[in-house]
């Protein structure tokens, strides 16, 4: 009979799974205003935005964070939906910008993995609520996987 026992630290290279990390985050939910007058849905971690600039907005009476990048107006089209949401004369927002309306706590998986091969591997599955795939800042095929529920995140752990 052997018996194989692992002390210490296991080596990454030789697990099997693209999973690199799992934490709590602190994630935003709101809109992403794009310059061509698109908006989506916007699920990512706070540490998303941190290169943007915040500022308070009210939108149907509710005070809410708007979030932009201070771009060279030569270098990107004016957004003019955010231009109007920030209401402020002679000012211009250049390039996408997110509305925030809320923030949560979610579950969050760090893939080494490109996102259309996650998103293949997660179409077969069935979720119980949100869940989003976001590059990471980091070079490379890195995501996040945020998932609002833990019982997803565990079935996300076992796919990916």
């Amino acid at each position: 009979m052997l018996l194989v026992v692992f002390t210490g630290n296991f080596n990454r290279k030789y697990s099997m799974s693209n999973v690199i990390s799992y934490k709590k985050h602190i994630v935003h939910i709101g809109k992403r205003y794009s310059p061509c007058g698109r908006v989506e849905n916007y699920h990512a971690p706070v540490n998303r935005l941190k290169s943007y600039m915040p500022a308070p907005v009210e939108i149907h009476g509710q005070q809410q964070m708007l979030y932009f990048q201070n771009f060279i107006g030569r270098a990107r089209v004016v957004n003019w939906q955010a231009t109007n949401l920030f209401n402020r004369r002679g000012f211009f927002i250049n390039g996408p910008a997110v509305v925030v309306e809320r923030s949560e706590k979610w579950h969050c998986l760090r893939v080494r993995d490109s996102k259309p091969t996650i998103e293949m591997k997660m179409a077969h599955l069935t979720f119980k609520d949100a869940f989003a795939v976001v590059p990471t800042s980091r070079r490379g095929d890195y995501h996040d996987v945020i998932a609002r529920d833990e019982a997803d995140i565990i079935l996300l752990k076992m796919v990916l």
